[in-house]
C-alpha cells in the first residue's frame, strides 16, 4: 500500500496566493523604506559600520536578483538583523537549576558592569572616538590630495587640448598645401 500525503499537505501545496498586490504596495514600499532608513541610523549612531556594509551588501547582492524594491528591502532588512542578532535560542522551559543560577550571576555581572560604565568618564568608554576623529583627519587629507590632483589634471587636459587644436591646424595646413601642389 503506498502512503498517501495527509490532507493539510495537500492544501499547503494547492494554496496559490497572488502577492503582486503587496509586492506593488507603494505603502508597503515606504514603510520598508522607513524601517530601512532607521535601521542604518541606528547602526550608525553605535558606530556599527560592518553592519551598516553588511546591509549595503545585501542590498547591492539583493538587486541582482529582484528589481522589486519592497523585495529587496525585506530580504536585507531580515538577512542583516539575522546576522547582527542572530537566532537566539529561548530559554523557556529550563528547569536545570544550574542555569538559574548562572543566569542569575550574568544578570548581576550586567549591573554591575552598567554601575562601572556610569562612572567612567566618557573617554575611557569611546576608544573607538579617537580612531575615528584620526581615520576622518586622514580622509580629509586624501580629500585634499584627490582635489589638487584633479585641478592638476585640469591644467594638463588644457595642455593636451591646445596641442590637440595645434596638431589639427597642422594637419589641415598639410592637406591644403598637398591639394595646391
Amino acid at each position: 500500500m503506498a502512503k498517501q500525503t495527509p490532507s493539510f499537505l495537500r492544501k499547503i501545496w494547492k494554496f496559490k496566493y497572488n502577492f503582486n498586490p503587496i509586492l506593488q504596495n507603494k505603502f508597503v514600499l515606504y514603510f520598508l523604506f522607513l524601517l530601512a532608513l532607521v535601521q542604518i541610523v541606528y547602526f550608525l549612531n553605535i558606530f556599527d559600520l560592518r553592519s551598516v556594509v553588511f546591509f549595503l551588501i545585501v542590498g547591492f547582492l539583493a538587486s541582482f536578483f529582484s528589481k522589486n524594491m519592497i523585495v529587496i528591502l525585506f530580504v536585507t532588512l531580515a538577512l542583516t538583523n539575522i546576522m547582527k542578532y542572530g537566532v537566539r535560542p529561548s530559554l523557556e522551559g529550563m528547569e536545570n537549576a544550574e542555569g538559574e543560577k548562572k543566569e542569575e550571576e550574568v544578570e548581576k555581572s550586567d549591573e554591575n558592569s552598567e554601575k562601572e560604565e556610569k562612572s567612567e568618564p566618557l573617554e575611557n568608554k569611546t576608544p573607538d572616538m579617537k580612531e575615528v576623529n584620526k581615520d576622518l583627519k586622514e580622509f580629509d587629507n586624501l580629500q585634499k590630495e584627490i582635489i589638487t590632483g584633479m585641478k592638476d589634471i585640469g591644467s594638463l587636459l588644457d595642455k593636451a587640448e591646445g596641442f590637440i587644436e595645434k596638431f589639427d591646424k597642422y594637419s589641415i595646413d598639410k592637406e591644403k598645401e598637398k591639394e595646391n601642389k
